[in-house]
């Protein structure tokens, strides 16, 4: 085999470049400016693609890697290539990308052998619930991506959805659901079955999960809403560190505003309850008699009172089901999906959200980063 090398000097020190004719071979610390083999036309081609990385100009790099490792160490590898710039990933969600969801250990220990770091970026697969790298020269890079999104994809309009991404509304919403099912003689006394309804429009998830047609998903929207309205509506709670996110944004001078399925009159409750109504500067969501029940008609209602409809780049949808993010895409807004939410696995990546975050520090680090 026949190698060729480059020099490159980056902000973290030199490093070699070494490959095949048609593939990276190694990418390590150099100890010394002395070549050890010949240039090549790849191996200069990456260095270029380096120095395009490290200035901003470049997100990915293009070429191929040549097979070292263990064949489960290149499914990890190749894996990692696809996390976006600036975007983390845990472990465990590495694991379930390679298909081995109890594999979170073996896939750090893959990040900690790959021969291919940068074109590999390791920094972005990150521990479960952290905002942060391990290591200083992770944390450098994942800094130095999320300061270039910062600076050519400024976002100041931010879009909330409620039920799964701001609060948890489990017990209201699936008892709700459980007490309108009664009336048409279903018992259904596993909750957790019912947590398919939290984010969607009620009438659409009746006659999914349940078969009912128009009438009878009507009727068993009016019966949730007694019970509802009564009582499950504070059956609820603030996912922990929302309050101090969203004060946050607001102090970094992001306009936050609420999109939400929900009928408007009983997600201002909400927010008054939970002390989250001063947040936020508009508040959307559906109406009593079923209109403007679908994502894309919030958001479009949002865009329009803010006066954005001529300038919807400048705004971001945050949400944690895929009519969420389909309905962003349909309005043409940058989507960020919570995994904490109720999404199902590979829901949110599979409606094609451009960011996918799974925490709430690291969702307020990323947004304060647009």
């Amino acid at each position: 085999m026949v190698l060729q090398e480059a020099l490159c000097d980056t902000p973290l020190g030199l490093y070699r470049i070494v490959c095949t004719e048609t593939a990276l071979y190694a990418i390590e610390r150099a100890k010394g400016a002395q070549a050890q083999w010949e240039p090549g036309p790849l191996a200069n081609r990456l260095k270029g693609e380096m120095r395009e990385y490290f200035s901003g100009a470049r997100r990915q790099f293009d070429v191929a890697l040549a097979a070292r490792g263990t064949a489960f160490q290149r499914r990890v590898w190749e894996a990692v290539r696809e996390i976006p710039y600036g975007q983390t990933r845990s472990y465990g969600e590495v694991a379930r990308m390679v298909g081995r969801p109890k594999a979170a250990r073996a896939v750090g220990s893959a990040m900690a052998a790959t021969p291919f770091p940068l074109v590999v970026p390791c920094h972005r697969v990150i521990a479960a619930g952290s905002s942060r790298a391990r290591y200083a020269e992770h944390e450098f890079l994942l800094g130095m991506e999320r300061r270039m999104l910062r600076e050519t994809m400024e976002k100041p309009y931010i879009l909330f959805d409620l039920d799964g991404t701001i609060t948890d509304p489990k017990e209201g919403i699936t008892k709700s659901v459980q007490y309108a099912l009664e009336d048409f003689g279903i018992q259904e006394p596993d909750l957790e079955k019912l947590t398919c309804f939290i984010g969607p429009p009620l009438v659409q998830s009746f006659q999914e999960y349940y078969g009912f047609d128009e009438a009878e998903a009507q009727r068993a929207v009016q019966r949730y809403r007694q019970r509802f309205a009564e009582v499950g509506i504070f059956e609820n709670g603030v996912y922990e560190g929302v309050h101090e996110m969203l004060g946050e944004l607001k102090g970094a001078g992001k306009t936050l505003c609420l999109a939400t399925s929900k009928p408007g009159v009983f997600a201002k409750k909400i927010l008054e309850h939970y002390h989250l109504a001063p947040y936020f500067t508009v508040v959307v969501g559906s109406e009593l008699d079923g209109r403007r029940s679908d994502k894309a008609e919030v958001i479009e209602e949002v865009l329009r009172r803010l006066a954005l409809t001529e300038s919807r780049e400048k705004a971001v949808m945050v949400g944690d089901r895929r009519h969420d993010i389909l309905g962003a895409k349909r309005c043409g807004l940058t989507s960020v999906g919570v995994s904490f939410g109720y999404a199902e696995p590979g829901e949110l990546e599979k409606a094609g959200a451009d960011y996918v975050v799974s925490s709430v520090a690291e969702l307020g680090e990323l947004l304060r980063s647009f």
